[in-house]
């Protein structure tokens, strides 16, 4: 934790971090050896609108989390890839926790991932069965899913004649032989320029 000192406030206990405001002006070789001797960064710790407060904060442990929440359940993602943080039963919603400690780490990636989808298209895009990775924009699709089942409703649906597939057209169909043909001859290309194909 971070001690105490007549020149800084009450120590304030975040989901993440500790964190005590500094009342008073110091010079930057005060700050530095308070720094060094106490594994804490100098930084704003309080924001007011357009005044901060700067302080001197530290991360959280892992196990500090653990024993006021319980042992986290699972790590959430954003459906676009983003981490959205940590759940704990304890707690109503997600700790956003980074740590750059390899036991944590170990902890962190051991556990189940859970993604969110909210705000993602309920559209599909393939004939697996694959949902669309577009943000929603009508109705829970994003406009080319809207479009296409815009379509199915009117039933004016093509299937690509090479594969059967409703989701794309027989000229952008990668059985066709045109587009196998188009894709050697870029592929030569490439490889005649030196790239990797």
């Amino acid at each position: 934790m971070i001690p105490k000192h007549e020149d800084l406030g009450d120590l304030v206990t975040t989901d993440t971090e500790w964190y005590r405001p500094l009342y008073s002006y110091w010079e930057d070789e005060k700050v530095n050896n308070f720094e060094e001797e106490n594994s804490v960064d100098f930084c704003v710790v309080e924001r007011d609108g357009y005044s901060v407060t700067w302080g001197f904060s530290k991360n959280r442990p892992l196990e500090s989390l653990i024993e006021q929440y319980g042992n986290p359940t699972h790590k959430e993602e954003k459906w676009t890839g983003r981490y959205l943080g940590l759940k704990f039963p304890k707690n109503k919603y997600l700790i956003e926790f980074y740590s750059s400690d390899d036991a944590e780490a170990k902890v962190i990636d051991s556990l189940p991932l859970v993604i969110c989808n909210e705000g993602r298209c309920n559209g599909i895009v393939n004939m697996k069965g694959d949902r669309c990775d577009k943000k929603d924009y009508d109705g829970g699709l994003c406009a080319t899913c809207k479009k296409y089942n815009d379509k199915a409703k009117a039933g004016k649906l093509r299937e690509c004649k090479y594969c059967k597939s409703t989701y794309h057209s027989t000229r952008s169909c990668k059985q066709n032989p045109k587009v196998i043909a188009q894709q050697e001859k870029m592929n030569a290309i490439l490889r005649n320029a030196g790239l990797s194909v």
